[in-house]
């Protein structure tokens, strides 16, 4: 049996199966962003329970958005993809990531686009005006932690 098989069963709905696979896919970014994250790591760029931390989280932020769509709890919004969600969230964790390098925060910073461009064809321009607030406001506490701690 094939795990998509599984996991999007025939019997769902057809625009609820398409954001379970959508889902795959955004699953699939988050395990090359756990590769990097350990790329980051080996390199000693990033503490190793930082790296844990994060895998840990970004497992986390798939299963429950699987769970929140499987179970259609996600129909109760506004934007049922939830991709206003998953594009903040994506953004705080790396955040997270930023926060804890000891070099190349520049060159993680640019992860920020590659969330961006999950929104590109969903998001209208007030939302990713909020989007980036939210980004440049995630940065600024970021930097002001940094000076502070």
């Amino acid at each position: 049996m094939r795990l998509a098989t599984l996991l999007i069963p025939p019997s769902l709905d057809a625009k609820q199966a398409l954001r379970l696979r959508r889902l795959g896919f955004v699953a699939l970014s988050y395990v090359l962003a756990t590769a990097l994250t350990a790329l980051d790591w080996a390199f000693g760029v990033l503490p190793a329970s930082v790296a844990l931390e994060v895998a840990a989280g970004y497992l986390a932020i798939n299963v429950g958005l699987y769970g929140v769509i499987r179970s259609g709890f996600n129909l109760r919004f506004k934007d049922p993809s939830l991709t206003r969600f998953q594009i903040l969230t994506a953004i705080t964790v790396l955040m997270y990531v930023v926060y804890h390098m000891d070099d190349g925060r520049d060159v993680a910073l640019f992860g920020c686009f590659i969330v961006f461009l999950f929104g590109v064809f969903r998001l209208n321009a007030r939302d990713f005006t909020l989007v980036t607030l939210y980004t440049l406001a995630a940065y600024a506490l970021v930097i002001s932690l940094l000076m502070q701690l």
